[in-house]
């Protein structure tokens, strides 16, 4: 049972019914916050992405998106009128971050975990409906570009600009050892259409000082897989230090895939 400001989970498996768990910051605005899964009930408000699995309640977006990236209360983010639909096909859960206007979302994929976000996920010049299941796994949204239109979930058909990928700040088992980064090894298929896509290292000094520095391009390849291998034993900014993050950043190929990162580094100590 969804409240403005909580949510009560009801147990009605006997004949009386009684109150099983309550969360106090968990409620939502309206119906269009809530959606259901084939692994729970899913809604979102400007606290965060929650998932009820049956069992317990738990927030999707923890320890991936920061409090700052989800809400700002000059309505840059996730603002309370936030919608959510579930899109079966590709096993995703959509957030439209504001249903007045705005075409800014957060992917979550069930089967990785992992979150992305979508800056022109709807074409909008009004305001959107909620998100409803249609036949043949398609998920429906109205309005948009027009009061009367009817828009529905597709896979992107020509590449795509201002695509950028950042993984967490790596510090490879001991934050306070120095470390020498030997090599970075990206597995991916379908790079680029344009020159290069550049991946970067970025680091950190002990003052704070920020390093970001490009290993190497991917490039455009039509092969089930393809691995990229970037020497970088002989880049002084890349050795002794303690903490690293791979960037990936540019014009991409609209089905690019990064299957994996992987890093080659000798720690040498705490000095």
């Amino acid at each position: 049972e969804f409240k403005n400001n909580a949510v009560y989970i009801i147990n009605v498996s006997k004949e009386l019914e009684f109150l099983e768990d309550e969360q106090q910051g968990a409620g939502v605005s309206f119906q269009a916050a809530v959606t259901t899964t084939p692994f729970g009930v899913v809604w979102v408000n400007t606290n965060g992405c929650y998932l009820y699995d049956g069992e317990k309640i738990s927030q999707l977006q923890l320890g991936k998106i920061s409090a700052d990236e989800w809400y700002k209360d000059d309505d840059s983010r996730v603002t309370s009128l936030a919608t959510i639909g579930y899109d079966s096909a590709h096993q995703q859960v959509i957030v439209l971050w504001n249903a007045n206007n705005g075409t800014n979302a957060y992917v979550f994929d069930a089967e990785t975990g992992g979150w992305h976000k979508v800056s022109d996920m709807v074409v909008t010049t009004v305001n959107t409906t909620n998100m409803v299941n249609a036949r043949g796994d398609k998920l429906l949204v109205g309005g948009g570009a027009d009061i009367n239109y009817v828009n529905f979930l597709a896979d992107r058909t020509t590449q795509a600009t201002g695509y950028s990928l950042k993984t967490k700040v790596f510090d490879l088992g001991n934050p306070e050892s120095k470390k020498n980064l030997l090599e970075v090894a990206v597995v991916y298929k379908h790079g680029t259409t344009s020159t290069g896509l550049p991946v970067k290292i970025n680091t950190w000094a002990d003052d704070g000082t920020a390093t970001s520095k490009t290993v190497g391009y991917l490039s455009e390849d039509d092969t089930p897989a393809d691995t990229a291998q970037f020497d970088t034993s002989a880049d002084a900014d890349l050795q002794g230090r303690k903490v690293f993050q791979v960037e990936i950043s540019g014009t991409v190929q609209e089905n690019i895939e990064i299957n994996s990162i992987s890093l080659t580094y000798r720690d040498i100590g705490v000095h």
